[in-house]
């Protein structure tokens, strides 16, 4: 099946009476839900199974949609995507261009915000809140003066987190780091305190992570408690101890690295090894290049370049909102459309309700069109002409400018009459397959026991299970008793760790894997991965998990690593087209918010220099 184009995977599923839609859980599509208040979905979210309705029919039936309204109205500006660079697009728009303009943002999802999406569980009448994206505002020193000021503006101040982060919670629960082994790719099945088996000091790790975890016991001090064979154990060690010149390996991965280097074959310490960026990179195995595993400081690497550099900035990663950058994509809409919801600063807006009737009113200048697919985008008579689908009927609408704020490789597709090499260049915007899953517990008590909140897990289902960041903002208050609700977060990043394909085939098969899991197969895995995990220390899943999320982004970030293996040229992708302008962190190369806003101010900037 790796040798199948995405076309031709399509067809094979179908002819065996498959689609992508396997799984339709009552609670998926929220067209029904009354009141229409998409963070309390439960089931898959992320990119549910209406966001790729249209594309698909369109893609792989040829499905044709007859125009059956025309909408006579023109907006001065029309937003194609209604995540942070989206939003940031119309309030630039308003800021610098046209404060009375007319404007539509449009977006295939049944929410706003993009990879920003807020994740909401009421669990023994508590509210708790969680991210389904977007997770913080990273590496904060980087950004640039026009992130910043967007973020003063909307009344974030970041040095506030300083304040809003528990910095004893950790430390007064005695809870650290770990790694769990389960038993079916090792010898038996351990959970144990440790650090990760990479060349980097603790405290750079958590700060980098998860700030404040209590040290951990070093990986090297745990070898004793790994369940492995002893000669395992020894090879172990000699990649612990290892001081290898990587300039004879530089052509090869990691993996391959540790084959040739030091021999190694055997899939566990293979999975061991190279799943540790899993949740930086979103990739394993053989997708991480030798390169990542230097400056993530992977063991094994000569230690003479260990002090060029890290993947943990000087910042500590403490700038996040319960809901992560959700409530930034929350505050640009109230700046939009006032009435949608009712406070007045920042720490109101995290536990403020939002009235999504609101989103869309006729009246209003400023309309976010949401479950709205954009099927065309055309330049005609000096104005931008786009058509959409929504329940299954095609609207057309003209605008004097089009802002594209979505996906690349989409762009591509839906703008009508592109030069061969801008569409080139947008098709070679590479995206990561991921899913962050939110597990909402009645309780806490076995997270205690163990004494580990952040846990590496090699080989398992989902490579990462975390606790939930101490943030306490406003009337919101995380930090709960061990025997109150809290939320588990779980990564899983689908790249096959066994394949020897390049980055991109490899991105591609991850992807087919999240399109057909159903929502009940993530929910055994889980489960599955949860007991084994906690079992032994009191957990019962029946018991003490109240409802779980599935953020499933099977187009998730753009992989910056595999975008010059791809041909990924952003100047060419991000050219202006007529009256069609593009925004997105697409645009920059780059998976981060600041650039999403960075290239939403660079779009309306041009807007504005042409007049």
């Amino acid at each position: 099946m790796s040798n199948l184009s995405r076309r031709e995977f399509i067809k094979k599923l179908h002819l065996f009476g498959l689609t992508l839609a396997f799984y339709k859980p009552t609670n998926l599509l929220s067209t029904n839900l009354k009141p229409y208040y998409p963070p309390l979905l439960t089931g898959i979210r992320g990119n549910h199974e209406g966001t790729f309705k249209y594309a698909h029919k369109i893609a792989f039936e040829n499905k044709k949609y007859k125009t059956e309204v025309k909408i006579e109205k023109e907006y001065d500006l029309i937003v194609v995507g209604a995540g942070i660079s989206g939003l940031s697009s119309a309030y630039y728009y308003l800021e610098n261009i046209n404060k009375n303009a007319k404007i539509l943002i449009l977006d295939n999802h049944d929410d706003f915000g993009g990879h920003a999406k807020r994740n909401e569980f009421i669990v023994d009448g508590k509210t708790l809140l969680s991210y389904g994206g977007t997770q913080s505002f990273d590496n904060i020193s980087s950004y640039s003066d026009t992130a910043n000021d967007l973020l003063k503006s909307l009344g974030i101040e970041l040095s506030k987190f300083e304040e809003y982060y528990d910095k004893d919670f950790f430390d007064k629960n005695d809870l650290t780091s770990g790694i769990f082994y389960p038993k079916d790719t090792f010898d038996n099945t351990n959970l144990i305190k440790s650090a990760l088996p990479i060349n980097t000091k603790f405290i750079d790790f958590s700060n980098g992570y998860m700030p404040y975890l209590k040290e951990a016991p070093s990986f090297k001090s745990t070898l004793k408690d790994i369940p492995l064979k002893k000669e395992l154990k020894d090879k172990l060690l000699e990649v612990i101890e290892g001081n290898e010149n990587i300039n004879d390996y530089e052509d090869l991965n990691y993996v391959e690295f540790l084959k040739e280097s030091f021999n190694i074959n055997e899939k566990p310490l293979l999975e061991l090894l190279s799943n540790i960026s899993s949740d930086d990179a979103a990739l394993a195995g053989k997708a991480i290049s030798l390169e990542e595993a230097k400056y993530s400081k992977f063991l094994g690497l000569s230690k003479s370049i260990f002090e060029l550099s890290s993947i943990f900035s000087n910042d500590k990663y403490i700038h996040h909102f319960p809901d992560g950058n959700a409530t930034l994509a929350r505050l640009l809409v109230k700046r939009l459309i006032p009435s949608i919801s009712n406070f007045s600063n920042v720490e109101e807006c995290v536990s403020a309700k939002f009235d999504y009737t609101k989103l869309d009113n006729k009246s209003n200048n400023i309309n976010i069109r949401l479950n709205s697919y954009v099927s065309s985008i055309e330049n005609i008579n000096n104005k931008t002409n786009v058509q959409y689908i929504k329940d299954d009927v095609v609207y057309e609408i003209q605008s004097k400018h089009t802002i594209m704020a979505g996906w690349h490789s989409v762009a591509a597709t839906i703008i009508k009459d592109l030069p061969k090499r801008q569409e080139k260049a947008l098709k070679a915007n590479v995206k990561m397959p991921l899913v962050y899953v939110q597990v909402a517990l009645k309780n806490w008590k076995f997270i205690k026991k163990v004494g580990i909140a952040s846990t590496y897990c090699p080989s398992s289902y989902c490579q990462f299970v975390n606790m939930d960041f101490p943030i306490n903002i406003g009337k919101y208050n995380a930090i709960r008793n061990p025997d109150e609700p809290t939320i588990l977060t779980m990564m899983r990043m689908p790249s096959p760790t066994d394949i020897d394909k390049e980055v991109i085939e490899l991105l591609r098969l991850g992807r087919y894997e999240l399109l057909g899991t159903s929502y009940n197969q993530f929910k055994e895995n889980i489960k599955n991965q949860l007991e084994e995990m906690y079992s032994k220390y009191g957990f019962n899943y029946e018991r003490d998990v109240s409802d779980i999320t599935i953020n499933r982004w099977s187009h998730g970030y753009t992989y910056e690593g595999a975008l010059e293996e791809a041909g990924f040229k952003k100047k060419e992708a991000r050219k202006t087209f007529g009256n069609i302008y593009f925004a997105n962190a697409d645009s920059a190369g780059s998976a981060y918010t600041d650039a999403a806003i960075d290239m939403a101010y660079m779009a309306v900037s041009k807007i504005a220099k042409r007049g």
